[in-house]
């Protein structure tokens, strides 16, 4: 059976592919190439210099999620 994206020729179902278990942030910062970090800027940070933060980051090839909650 062929399909877009190429033919199944293989199905693993005990988990001995790549990594073992749940899916971590070790995993996800070998998938990426970086270390995830989280940044807590207080609540008198400027909207703007954190998006331009962001900007900066991503323009350096970072993967980046600006959480912003509202009020409630």
């Amino acid at each position: 059976m062929t399909s877009a994206c190429g033919v199944v020729e293989e199905v693993n179902t005990d988990e001995s592919a790549l990594y073992e278990g749940r899916v971590d942030r070790k995993v996800r910062a070998a998938i990426k190439g970086q270390t995830a970090i989280t940044v807590e800027f207080v609540n008198g940070a400027n909207r703007a210099f954190v998006e331009d933060i962001e900007k900066a980051l991503n323009l350096y090839g970072r993967h980046t999620y600006l959480y912003a909650p509202q009020a409630n």
